[in-house]
């Protein structure tokens, strides 16, 4: 059996991946379970693309392990961050 742990940059577990040829299974702390609005939706539906394409590279062989996979992760987490503010970010103080 194998497993990938990625993390961030703070070396905080993001997302475990475990199994093998043609089973893999994945945990993940990439979304928010906090709130159900439709900005957290959308927030959602992005890391489950995130997660879905880490578990389809693990699927087809990839070694998604690797340094380059891992910082291809944060650089991904950060962009989605760009897009997705915090709601407080938008208030008037």
């Amino acid at each position: 059996m194998k497993t990938y742990v990625l993390k961030d940059r703070q070396n905080r577990v993001l997302v475990t991946i475990s199994g093998k040829s043609g089973g893999f299974s994945i945990e993940s702390e990439l979304k928010d379970n906090s709130f159900y609005d439709s900005a957290t939706m959308e927030f959602n539906a992005a890391m489950d693309g995130i997660e879905s394409l880490l578990l389809a590279m693990a699927c087809e062989g990839i070694d998604v392990g690797t340094p380059e996979v891992q910082e291809a992760l944060c650089t991904a987490l950060d962009s989605c961050a760009q897009n997705f503010p915090e709601e407080n970010d938008n208030e008037d103080d």
